[in-house]
C-alpha cells in the first residue's frame, strides 16, 4: 500500500510539473535568420528625393541644392530681398507603408520653417506652386504648416523660399544660409 500512495505521489508531481512547464514562457531564444538590404541612390531609396531644377543636383547618389552661382554669372540670392524657387527637387515614398514627412534645417525644429528662420519650404502635389506671389512669412497664413502624409507611390514637389529682407522677423542682414536639409520621415 505504501507503494501505491508513492505511484501516485509520483504520477501527481509529474503532472503538476508538466503544467507548470507547458504554461510558462520563454525568456530567451537565439535564432539564425536571413537579412537582406540593399542601399540605394536617393532616387531610389524607398524615400525617393529627385532634382527637378537647375538648384538640385546628386552627388554620388545623394541629393545636394546650391544655390551660390550660376552659368550665366550669378553669384547667389538678392541682399534684402526674399527669393523663391519652385519645384526645387521632388520626394516620392516608394515604399509599402504611408508616411509623414518632416525637413528640418537644424536639430530643433521637424519642419523648414519657424520664427528667425530664414527659409521657408512649402509643397504641392503639382510642379507648380499655387501662389502667385510670395508670402509675407515663412509660415504664411493659406499654406499648410503640418507635415505631408505621403501614401504608398505619392509624390510631392518642395518649393523655397529665401527671406533675406532685414524687415522680416528680426534677421538683420544675412550673408550666408549654408548648412544642412535633414529628412524625417515616420510612419
Amino acid at each position: 500500500m505504501e507503494r501505491r500512495k508513492f505511484m501516485i505521489g509520483v504520477g501527481s508531481t509529474a503532472i503538476g510539473a508538466s503544467a507548470l512547464v507547458g504554461a510558462s514562457a520563454f525568456s530567451v531564444v537565439s535564432a539564425d535568420r536571413d537579412l537582406e538590404v540593399d542601399v540605394a541612390d536617393d532616387a531610389s531609396a524607398f524615400l525617393a528625393l529627385e532634382p527637378e531644377s537647375d538648384y538640385a543636383t546628386t552627388d554620388n547618389g545623394q541629393i545636394q541644392l546650391d544655390f551660390t552661382n550660376s552659368d550665366y554669372g550669378a553669384d547667389g540670392l538678392n541682399e534684402n530681398a526674399d527669393t523663391r524657387f519652385d519645384a526645387v527637387f521632388s520626394v516620392k515614398n516608394q515604399g509599402s507603408q504611408t508616411i509623414n514627412l518632416y525637413v528640418s534645417d537644424d536639430h530643433e525644429s521637424a519642419r523648414g520653417w519657424g520664427e528667425n528662420n530664414p527659409l521657408g519650404m512649402f509643397w504641392s502635389e503639382s510642379e507648380e506652386f499655387d501662389a502667385v506671389m510670395l508670402p509675407d512669412s515663412a509660415n504664411p497664413e493659406g499654406f499648410d504648416s503640418e507635415s505631408p502624409e505621403l501614401g504608398p507611390g505619392d509624390e510631392i514637389f518642395v518649393h523655397m523660399i529665401f527671406y533675406l529682407r532685414d524687415a522680416w522677423e528680426g534677421l538683420g542682414d544675412i550673408d550666408d544660409v549654408s548648412g544642412e536639409l535633414k529628412f524625417y520621415a515616420e510612419t
